[in-house]
């Protein structure tokens, strides 16, 4: 997160705010070259804040690579309200639930 404060891409805001991401994981997709990111929030219940805050994480790490790798946005959980499902559908946010994606 540094060296994207240093270079003006990030704020420190920004950057501290991708450190609490619960989880950031890099690898490759299945059938694709180039590695990718994906950033995931955990909770038990999974609400719409936390679709939201996984989003946010991942457009402020996609900036801090300066876009050069993806970065997908995800959450997981025992659990999903409703209106938590649409908006992850709506936004292509990956989620796990119960150890099933």
């Amino acid at each position: 997160m540094e060296p994207a404060v240093e270079a003006g891409w990030l704020r420190e805001a920004g950057a501290r705010d991708v450190r609490l991401a619960d989880l950031i994981l890099r690898g490759r997709r299945t059938g694709e070259e180039h590695e990718s990111y994906l950033v995931v929030e955990v909770s038990a219940v999974i609400g719409r804040e936390n679709i939201q805050r996984a989003l946010r994480r991942a457009a402020l790490l996609g900036k801090a690579l300066g876009e050069a790798q993806p970065v997908l946005a995800a959450v997981a959980g025992e659990r999903l309200t409703n209106g938590a499902c649409k908006l992850a559908e709506a936004q292509g946010v990956v989620y796990v639930l119960d150890g099933r994606s």
